[in-house]
């Protein structure tokens, strides 16, 4: 018996700008995580010079907190998003021998 398409084939690698989106996926949360200052009368000053709009030390604050929050959380979601297709793609690669589609075992 020979394979057939569903068990052979490879998938696409993904294309330029595809890889590009994905890199930023990491580097903006990271990025902003290392740039982040520690004070929160630091955060409302940077607001102030980008923006013009003066914030309160509370509410730069809890906006601090918040942006640390959401760039742990990305962080932590692209990683298990990374974690599941490298997982599927080692099971994927483990069961070559076994065509899905057909439930029979391939002789190679």
């Amino acid at each position: 018996m020979n394979a057939h398409g569903c068990c052979t084939s490879t998938p696409a690698s993904p294309g330029w700008a595809r890889r590009c989106a994905q890199g930023a996926g990491w580097v903006a949360p990271g990025a902003v995580l290392a740039l982040m200052p520690k004070c929160p009368a630091c955060v409302a000053a940077y607001i102030a010079l980008a923006t013009g709009i003066g914030l309160s030390l509370d509410n730069a604050a809890l906006l601090r907190s918040f942006l640390l929050l959401v760039c742990v959380a990305s962080l932590c979601g692209l990683a298990a998003w990374r974690l599941r297709r490298y997982l599927s793609d080692q099971a994927r690669h483990a069961g070559r021998l076994f065509c899905a589609k057909r439930k029979e075992r391939i002789v190679q």
